[in-house]
């Protein structure tokens, strides 16, 4: 695959690498099922989380007047962050209708669980301009050398309901720029 388009998907746990290979691995020597697997991930995911928010607090108390230019610890969305919900899915929660499907419980469990691994092509994400995270990127540099970030109309379901033509003049213009690969000899 020359490259990959994503719409409104965040690669945050891509961060949680060694936390996922250490969840996978005591699951298999306690002989949990992948359901279970999954909630030890988020649980040790959350937990560092958390952990990474009590060290930031301990570093700012300890130098308030460091003039530091970026932030230390978690980003917003996080667990256990202030302020700005979650990039799982949060949306689908506020819709009554979606509360109880068991299908969207079952996606926002993989979408929260999902740690994406390295990608040798380009990936270019496509953001909706009424997202709630400040941070466009999306983790995305973590799993792709070449990251483009295009923003689209709407919000995480108006993007796609209200604005799929404009999403898919993007998607085309996207696809259309990939690099080709040689023709097999």
């Amino acid at each position: 695959m020359d490259a990959l388009v994503i719409i409104d998907g965040s690669a945050r746990n891509a961060r949680f690498r060694l936390v996922s290979r250490l969840a996978r691995a005591l699951a298999w020597l306690a002989g949990l099922d992948r359901s279970a697997e999954a909630a030890l991930f988020l649980g040790l995911r959350d937990g560092a989380t958390a952990l990474a928010w009590r060290i930031a607090g301990w570093r700012r108390r300890a130098a308030p007047d460091s003039g530091a230019s970026r932030p230390v610890g978690p980003t917003p969305g996080d667990a256990g962050a202030p302020g700005l919900e979650g990039e799982d899915l949060d949306l689908a929660a506020s819709v009554p209708t979606w509360q109880d499907s068991e299908r969207v419980v079952a996606f926002r469990r993989v979408t929260r669980c999902h740690v994406p691994g390295r990608y040798a092509g380009s990936v270019a994400v496509l953001v909706p301009e009424q997202r709630g995270s400040p941070r466009r990127d999306l983790w995305w540099p973590l799993v792709a050398d070449r990251v483009d970030v295009y923003t689209v109309p709407g919000a995480h379901l108006t993007s796609i309901t209200e604005h799929g033509p404009q999403v898919a003049k993007r998607l085309r213009a996207c696809l259309a720029a990939r690099p080709r690969a040689a023709p097999a000899s």
